[in-house]
């Protein structure tokens, strides 16, 4: 990243070029927050707005982009992981279990995300299709006389 100075509604600020590998980081860390912009700049430090154009233009960063997106997939897993563990053994001097349970259900959420996989289920059944699904089941299942 070079620093320059530039405009900016009269004040100074410093100019920031991202590498195109930060550029694809930071749009993989978009996709890993459910594409909140926002929320993405705040954990990063960079401008929404450079976020904005940089997701606005990200076929330029489209292969990248999936690479760092599988690759903080893996983070995410590798935490879930250290996370499960930790909730195992837990001390009851460090983090609450409800906080180490949280951040565990984040790292499996970001992971899924990252990999396209669903993070929810959100099929609905109708009760009559229900109704037909149980009785057929119960006829396979009870003996017949």
């Amino acid at each position: 990243m070079s620093a320059e100075l530039t405009q900016e509604r009269g004040n100074l600020r410093p100019y920031a070029d991202y590498s195109l590998e930060r550029k694809a980081e930071v749009l993989a860390l978009v996709q890993a927050n459910g594409g909140n912009i926002d929320r993405t700049a705040k954990e990063t430090g960079i401008p929404h707005q450079t976020i904005r154009f940089w997701f606005a233009n990200s076929h330029r960063f489209s292969n990248l982009q999936i690479q760092k997106e599988l690759d903080l997939a893996s983070k995410s897993e590798s935490n879930a992981h250290l996370l499960a563990n930790s909730i195992a053994s837990h001390n009851l001097d460090e983090a609450s279990l409800s906080q180490k349970a949280t951040a565990f259900g984040i790292m499996v959420d970001k992971m899924q995300l990252l990999r396209g996989q669903p993070t929810s289920i959100n099929e609905h059944v109708n009760s009559e299709n229900l109704t037909v699904i149980l009785q057929s089941v119960l006829a396979e299942i009870t003996p017949s006389e």
